[in-house]
């Protein structure tokens, strides 16, 4: 996993989420951050505007933990690079 990546998500879900970053890992379950759709989408955008990229919605609100939302973020990275 791309630990920049990974960082970047956290520290999106440290913001949005509210939640310390020490109870964040790679596997952590989004749902048991607490997150509903609605932050979600707020994850979603925040995302957006922490890479500068294009993000599916539909591609964060299938993710399921820490490590896949840093995969939505590497894919979306790097289709907008080449």
């Amino acid at each position: 996993m791309d630990d920049e990546m990974y960082h970047t998500v956290a520290g999106v879900l440290v913001r949005i989420a509210g939640v310390p970053v020490d109870r964040l890992a790679p596997d952590t379950r989004l749902d048991a951050l607490g997150l509903d759709s609605l932050a979600m989408l707020e994850v979603g955008l925040a995302m957006q505007k922490e890479l500068g990229v294009e993000i599916d919605d539909a591609e964060v609100a299938g993710a399921q933990t820490v490590s896949d939302l840093a995969a939505v973020g590497h894919r979306a990275a790097r289709s907008t690079a080449g």
